[in-house]
């Protein structure tokens, strides 16, 4: 297999990743998406290592494919940029909705008595309750 060749189906494993990933990550299913890191973080090592070879020769990154596979990789790897972040952003949010709900459930509630009462004096959103 030439260096083109080799180049080209490194080009084509990493965007084989991303499209999955990208498909993935549109449908919020994050299981999956950790499922498919660990291969692309291969297949991004394989490709930088192939890229260093190829820049011994110059003329191979020049060639017309594996300027197209740049292209798509690049394309993808956008998508997956802003897919990521979105996801990220997502989480994020659902994260500081846990943590308000849980500092109110910390303001209000039940006392030893049974009681509904309201805890006026908390500073923090993690505190103990004398009533547990």
């Amino acid at each position: 297999m030439t260096q083109a060749a080799q180049l080209l189906a490194r080009f084509e494993k990493i965007c084989s990743c991303l499209k999955e990933e990208n498909s993935f990550l549109q449908a919020d299913d994050l299981t999956r998406v950790v499922e498919v890191v660990p291969r692309k973080q291969v297949a991004m090592q394989e490709l930088e290592e192939q890229l260093a070879a190829a820049r011994e020769t110059p003329e191979i990154l020049q060639n017309a494919e594996v300027e197209q596979a740049v292209r798509q990789f690049n394309a993808l790897a956008q998508i997956n940029h802003q897919l990521l972040k979105k996801a990220v952003e997502v989480q994020s949010e659902i994260v500081s909705l846990i943590l308000e709900n849980v500092a109110q459930d910390q303001r209000s509630g039940y006392g030893a008595s049974g009681h509904y009462a309201v805890n006026k004096d908390v500073s923090g959103a993690f505190t103990l309750s004398s009533d547990v």
